[in-house]
Parts: C-alpha cells; structure tokens; sequence
C-alpha cells in the first residue's frame, strides 16, 4: 500500500526521451498501461499526461504523470500500490482515485496529482474483522529553488484515521488522528 509518510520526500523529476514511450518505458509492473488524464497548462505551454500502471497479476497498481514543454518531457515520482502479507494479515486496495490539476506554489504554476485510496486489511484465516481506512497522497511538481522539483506526500494509513485536502495555493491541510492501544 502506499505508505503514510506524513513528512514531503523530495526529488528531481526524471527525464524521458522525446521518441520513448511511457507505456513501454515506465511500466514497472509489466502490466496493463492506461492514459487516465490529460491537463493542458494554463499558460498553453506544457501538457501533462497522467498514466496508470497495473500489474498482469494484480498485485500493483502505479499512478506517474508526464510533462511535455516543448521537447522537454519529464516525470514524476510514482505513486504505486502493493498487495501484501504483513505480519499475517493481507493488506489490499480496494479502489484509487487520482485527480490531476494545475496548481500555484510560489507564484509559480506546478502540477500536482492526488490519489484517494481505500484499502483492506483482512487475516487470511477471517480469524479478525476486517479493516478499512484511506489515504491520501500526493505528488506536486513545478519549478523550485534550483530548478524542476517534485514533493510527494502522504496520509492515513491502517492504524491512521485521516483526510487531506490539497488547495490551489499548495497548502496541504489533513485532519490526522493517531490511535493507540492500551495494555495493562
């Protein structure tokens, strides 16, 4: 599952070549590639292509956005979704939901996806109740300081009750309540 990383991980945006497929050439899990979204800048200068990545055998799913200005194209960070086995219990996505838009950061535009998911957590035995919950996680490209940047971010996750909500300004704004259990 995507992982609830409350803290921004940065990074450059990769390059992809002008005659590369990123069907072919991002497709990390060997699997079906569909083109979910396409976002024109504001400024009619760039366009961005949102991909979605699923794995043949199900076990993946990958969300990447691709900016195209001039002969210049470049890639996000992924935001990817696993099934696993954790300490004997299966953790799956139910659904994803990304939405891509232009944004402002500094005055400067950038483009940023949000991906809602709801995932399960179920014991292969049905030995536990089952468990749902969200996250909420994002990734913002644009120009930085130093050049292009990205910034991927990420809330709630199975012990994380939480929402998070992305505004126009770039300014990130989450409701996240941390659980404890007791033991005597």
């Amino acid at each position: 599952m995507a992982s609830a990383d409350r803290e921004p991980v940065k990074s450059t945006p990769k390059s992809l070549a002008a005659g590369a497929d990123p069907c072919k050439d991002l497709n990390v899990n060997n699997g079906k590639c569909t083109v979910v979204a396409t976002l024109k800048s504001k400024s009619g200068d760039s366009t961005t292509t949102l991909y979605n990545f699923n794995s043949e055998a199900g076990e993946a799913v990958t969300f990447v956005f691709v900016t195209a200005k001039g002969s210049e194209r470049t890639v996000s960070p992924d935001i990817s979704f696993l099934h696993t086995l954790e300490a004997g219990t299966w953790h799956s996505l139910v659904k994803a939901t990304p939405k891509l838009r232009q944004i402002m950061i500094d005055g400067a535009p950038a483009v940023a996806l949000q991906v809602v998911s709801t995932s399960r957590a179920t014991s292969p035995d049905k030995s536990t109740k089952a468990r749902t919950w969200d996250t909420f996680s994002f990734v913002v490209c644009g120009a930085g300081k130093n050049g292009a940047a990205c910034t991927r971010i990420s809330f709630g996750d199975d012990t994380t009750s939480c929402s998070a909500a992305l505004s126009d300004s770039g300014e990130i704004k989450h409701s996240c309540t941390e659980t404890t259990q007791l033991s005597l």
